[in-house]
């Protein structure tokens, strides 16, 4: 979502964080209801999960408190799950069973997915397999401080849509620098190296204001760690990783 609401004459450098500030203290973004970070309620999941099934295979589960589960969904806002048809479903708690009722041909074709849950100290276990880990918003923005750079098919997340691979450095002076990797996709869909910009991390939003004023503002969280430090994390459906 790219929303343009700054003069050009307001991008002033020498403003640095404080101009950073007060530029999104004076817009409402209308965030609305966000997401839930994972967590259990009487043994039924809640929110984010990280699910792994084996090493180097993990998936992004989101269970809304309503009771529809949502695997590798694109976006984690209420109108971009209310769209999400890829792979959703009614999910249930029957004893101590996981069932997830996925839709496969509206209006009645299933696919259910079942297991056995195990309450763990970072989530649930589920099946033989699959290990469920809580997931939620950066902590931070000093987790977020470092070079990343993007891979869409990184723990096999499914984006459905190409994209220009892009590499961030993002520093503790609220600056961020950006530049294109892939040289043939940024040439076809016009991507140039981006100068220094402004960064923001609230809750589970991340805020880009480039120097033409331009603001683009999506979910990011961390879906990795190694050592306390976050090593990927998500930011406009795509992944990105420490470098």
């Amino acid at each position: 979502m790219k929303i343009t609401f700054l003069p050009r004459r307001l991008i002033g450098w020498g403003a640095c964080a404080w101009g950073l500030s007060l530029l999104l203290v004076g817009c409402s973004w209308g965030e609305g209801d966000p997401p839930e970070a994972g967590h259990l309620v009487g043994g039924k999941p809640v929110g984010l999960f990280l699910v792994k099934t084996k090493p180097g295979a993990t998936a992004r589960y989101y269970f809304s408190p309503t009771g529809v589960a949502y695997k590798n969904p694109w976006g984690l806002s209420k109108a971009a799950l209310d769209t999400a048809y890829e792979r959703r479903g009614n999910f249930r708690i029957t004893g101590s069973k996981l069932s997830i009722d996925w839709l496969i041909s509206p209006p009645n074709y299933f696919d259910v997915d079942s297991g056995n849950v195990s309450r763990l100290p970072a989530g649930f276990s589920w099946g033989r397999n699959r290990l469920a880990v809580a997931a939620g918003p950066f902590q931070s923005p000093s987790q977020l401080v470092g070079t990343f750079v993007g891979h869409d098919s990184a723990y096999a997340f499914q984006t459905y849509r190409q994209v220009v691979y892009r590499a961030f450095t993002f520093r503790a002076d609220s600056t961020y620098t950006g530049s294109c990797l892939d040289t043939v996709a940024a040439a076809a869909a016009g991507c140039n190296s981006a100068p220094p910009g402004y960064w923001q991390l609230k809750g589970w939003y991340l805020t880009l204001i480039d120097a033409q004023g331009h603001a683009t503002r999506d979910f990011a969280y961390p879906v990795g760690s190694r050592a306390g430090q976050v090593t990927h994390f998500i930011f406009s459906g795509m992944t990105y990783a420490r470098h």
